[in-house]
C-alpha cells in the first residue's frame, strides 16, 4: 500500500471488512439445501471464522479513528446477521462443542464455566474414592447396572432429553477427568470422546469394552 495515506489504507481495509461479510453471506446463499457436503460447510465456516480478525486489524492500524473503525464494522455486522445465526450453531459442532451449545458469548461462557466446575468436581470425587460418570439424554442411565457390576462405576443421570449448556459443560468436564481415572484403575477406556458419555454399545449384552 505504498503511496497511499494511512487514512486511505484504513478506509480500504474497512471496505474489505464489508466485502468479506458479504462474501460469507453469498456462500451461505449458495449452500446446497437441505444438506451440504461436509467440505462446503467447513469452507464457509472457515472463511467466516477469519472475519473475526478484522476488528483487531482495524483497531491496530495506524490510520484508525472511531468512525473508520465503527462504520465498516456496523455495516458488515448488519450483513452478518443472517450468516451469524447459522454460524454460531454449525461452527460450534465443528469446533467440538456438543449439540445444544452455540458460539454465542453467553452460551460459550456457560459451557466452559460448567466444564471447569465439572473437572474440579470429578477430582474431588476421585479423592474421596468415588468413581462416577455423568449421563444425560434419552435412555440416560440405562446401563447403570452394567457399569456398577462390571467396573464399580457409579452413574449419575443429570438430565433427560432436555439439556442446556451448563449441563453439557459439567458433564463433559466431569467425564473427561473420571474417564482417565477409570482407565488407570480398570484398564478400559469407556468414554466416547465424541459424545462425552460412556460407550453404551460396548456395554450392552454380548459386547465387552475393549482394553
Amino acid at each position: 500500500m505504498q503511496g497511499i495515506s494511512r487514512r486511505n489504507q484504513h478506509r480500504l481495509l474497512g471496505c474489505l471488512v464489508v466485502l468479506h461479510s458479504a462474501a460469507i453471506l453469498t456462500l451461505l446463499v449458495w449452500r446446497p439445501w437441505p444438506a451440504a457436503p461436509a467440505w462446503y460447510d467447513r469452507l464457509w465456516i472457515g472463511i467466516a471464522t477469519l472475519w473475526f480478525l478484522w476488528p483487531v486489524v482495524l483497531l491496530l492500524h495506524n490510520g484508525r479513528s472511531i468512525a473508520r473503525v465503527a462504520l465498516p464494522l456496523l455495516v458488515a455486522g448488519l450483513i452478518a446477521v443472517p450468516w451469524w445465526r447459522m454460524y454460531r450453531v454449525q461452527a460450534a459442532v465443528i469446533f467440538g462443542l456438543p449439540a445444544g451449545c452455540t458460539l454465542s458469548p453467553l452460551s460459550a461462557t456457560r459451557f466452559f464455566s460448567a466444564y471447569v466446575r465439572g473437572r474440579a468436581d470429578a477430582r474431588r470425587d476421585i479423592d474421596a474414592g468415588v468413581i462416577a460418570v455423568e449421563v444425560s439424554g434419552f435412555g440416560a442411565g440405562g446401563f447403570e447396572k452394567q457399569l456398577k457390576d462390571r467396573y464399580g462405576i457409579d452413574t449419575r443421570v443429570v438430565a433427560g432429553c432436555v439439556v442446556n449448556e451448563t449441563i453439557l459443560g459439567h458433564e463433559r468436564g466431569y467425564n473427561a477427568v473420571s474417564a482417565v481415572e477409570i482407565k488407570r484403575r480398570v484398564g478400559v477406556d469407556i468414554l466416547d470422546h465424541t459424545s462425552g458419555q460412556p460407550k453404551y454399545d460396548l456395554l450392552s449384552d454380548g459386547h465387552s469394552v475393549t482394553k
